[in-house]
């Protein structure tokens, strides 16, 4: 008896630090995405992994994920090679060394890891919003923040822009991307949790605040919209089954879903706006390529490769439109990546019946087609996104006894 009670005690030990460490390496990843201000980013990754092969069994159900995306990668680099194209292989270094925590998907059914990222989220957010806010107050201050963030590869981006004849001023901060899990974990937990204790909805409404605050500050489109995406899909989630959203509230969610689309259709097409303009000089580029170079779209151009674009006006090895560039990279196994990213989304929506679910689909989703003009999927964001979606599906189906496939 005694021998199992210390057995017990043991694994709770060990969980505890498993929780610490999976805990500790999101909030670098989300504080440092640059790995420039601390450089803890490597060093925590190593002893987390180094902490789960020593002390916990591996889900090998998830290897073929692992391994299909360093397959793609590795032969990406191959062909590259065997093209003789031109190679940036610090970027090619840093391709591997983004999806490297990737490997830790063999350990995630043990957490969940959407629940243990809200104090890493919580502390990056209050960070966000004090910096705003000290930059607003403080022009001195906003050009040191500009200078520092130049020289450490651009965690800050601070943009004055015009939206709609609207002046804004943004601070898009890099790893805000990752933050929407926790975004609809907390939205979920105020609105349909009824059971949720008085203290923790308190803190729960503050900190829903605080994030839809960092959102709205970061001064690009993609992260201003997501909010009041998210906060639509949870409302939804409440109201649908009531008897009279079907007079009130589905009237109203039809208004708002066209208002939405269309304020995507104008802010996309903005005469005069830098960025859309660097977005379409990129698509005429990848179109010349992919013309002068049609073997491209079979075998792809290779991992790490340069490429010109009218965009830039220079040789880039990525652009923010990552699918074409996965496209132009890999060919055909480009396949491989989208069913990687995408599996969790299936297992979602096959059991959307719960309404949980459900809306996590939608704001994983969401996340998916932001991705589509931001350079952060195949990052230690993209990564920190997999972790919280395979831990969840895996952890819901053996919750409810279903089997996990490993086909992809």
């Amino acid at each position: 008896m005694s021998t199992q009670l210390t057995q017990h005690s043991s694994k709770a030990f060990l969980k505890k630090v498993g929780n610490f460490l999976i805990a500790l390496l999101l909030f670098v990843l989300m504080l440092d995405p640059t790995n420039n201000i601390t450089h803890l980013k490597d060093k925590i990754f190593v002893l987390t992994l180094c902490f789960h092969i020593v002390f916990f069994r591996p889900d090998w159900r998830l290897l073929p994920h692992i391994v299909t995306i360093f397959f793609i990668i590795t032969v990406g680099y191959i062909i590259a090679e065997m093209q003789l194209s031109s190679i940036d292989y610090d970027f090619l270094l840093g391709v591997f060394k983004s999806m490297a925590p990737l490997s830790l998907l063999l350990w995630v059914r043990y957490y969940n890891v959407i629940k243990l990222a809200i104090i890493p989220v919580c502390i990056t957010t209050i960070i966000i919003v004090a910096l705003y806010t000290a930059i607003n107050a403080s022009p001195i201050l906003e050009l040191a923040l500009f200078n520092y963030s130049n020289k450490h590869n651009d965690i800050v981006m601070l943009t004055h822009r015009n939206w709609l004849g609207v002046p804004i001023f943004g601070m898009y901060y890099r790893s805000i991307v990752s933050f929407v899990l926790v975004f609809y974990w907390i939205l979920y937990s105020l609105i349909i949790k009824r059971s949720l204790p008085f203290g923790q909805r308190i803190v729960y409404g503050v900190l829903a605040i605080l994030m839809t605050m960092a959102f709205l500050v970061s001064g690009t489109r993609a992260m201003m919209l997501t909010p009041l995406f998210i906060i639509g899909v949870v409302l939804y989630n409440r109201i649908h089954n009531s008897r009279h959203a079907r007079y009130f509230f589905y009237p109203i969610l039809f208004i708002a879903a066209v208002s939405f689309l269309i304020l995507i259709f104008l802010l996309a097409t903005q005469k005069g706006d830098l960025s859309n303009a660097i977005k379409y000089e990129h698509i005429n580029s990848y179109i010349e390529l992919f013309t002068d170079n049609p073997q491209f779209l079979i075998w792809g151009q290779g991992t790490g490769t340069k490429f010109y674009t009218a965009g830039f006006g220079r040789v880039t090895t990525q652009t923010e439109w990552i699918y074409i560039e996965i496209l132009r990279n890999y060919g055909l196994m480009a396949l491989g990546f989208l069913a990687v990213y995408t599996y969790p989304l299936f297992i979602l929506f096959r059991h959307r019946n719960n309404n949980y679910n459900w809306g996590l689909g939608l704001t994983y989703l969401a996340f998916l087609l932001v991705a589509g003009t931001n350079p952060f999927l195949l990052s230690s964001q993209g990564t920190s996104m997999l972790w919280m979606m395979y831990s969840y599906i895996i952890r819901f189906k053996e919750k409810n006894h279903l089997h996990l496939t490993t086909n992809i």
